[in-house]
């Protein structure tokens, strides 16, 4: 993406805009026969953006920096109303699965594809009941995925950030007790994690930022 434009996305568009906040070009999930936007993430010139229809089957869309279409990928029926996504230089990361179960075993599937849209690696993850557990969200490496999630009950919850390499295999997993996970990033094999942590009744609450080292 030039360095003089930004990319706004909500549920129901993509607009790019000018440094300035001037309106360069839009486009809707309507006008692309969705009913809403699930995730976006941007490399460079190509913005992909996750979008659901009415039967609830998702595509993950490659869009060019004009908001054209260059090319879809059908990614099957999808639960809840997010499917993230995220790129890097030459690997894009999908998650597909529920955004938040409570007393339920569950599982999710991160799909890996080059930056033409290739299925590189596919991965099921299984998810064991818990009180509750939410994903937090995806980030993309040039060799792998990271998935953040969490997950607890009424007297602890945990965060993970799993890493699976090239090939969809979990190479690493880091695990923090007593933490909720807002946000993470990466740098090389630095992981950061941002999340809540304190007393579970409520009654001491802090932000928490704890950096982690991936094998």
């Amino acid at each position: 993406m030039g360095s003089e434009q930004v990319v706004h996305v909500t549920s129901s568009s993509v607009r790019t805009l000018s440094l300035g906040g001037e309106l360069l070009s839009s486009t809707s999930a309507q006008d692309n026969l969705y009913t809403q936007f699930a995730g976006a993430s941007v490399k460079e010139e190509t913005i992909w953006v996750t979008a659901i229809d009415s039967n609830s089957n998702a595509d993950l869309l490659m869009l060019d920096a004009d908001l054209g279409v260059l090319d879809s990928v059908g990614l099957g029926m999808v639960e809840g109303s997010r499917v993230p996504v995220a790129a890097s230089a030459g690997r894009l990361c999908v998650v597909l699965g529920p955004n938040y179960v409570e007393n339920l075993s569950t599982s999710y599937e991160v799909l890996q594809y080059s930056d033409q849209a290739d299925l590189l690696a596919a991965t099921t993850q299984l998810v064991e009941a818990s009180d509750y557990w939410a994903l937090s969200g995806v980030l993309a490496v040039d060799d792998g995925c990271y998935v953040s999630e969490y997950f607890g009950g009424t007297d602890s919850v945990t965060a993970l950030a799993s890493y699976l390499g090239g090939s969809g295999s979990v190479i690493d997993v880091i695990e923090m007790a007593d933490t909720t996970v807002a946000d993470f990033f990466v740098d090389g094999k630095e992981v950061y994690q941002i999340g809540m942590t304190g007393e579970l009744d409520g009654s001491t609450t802090a932000v928490s930022l704890a950096k982690h080292w991936r094998y």
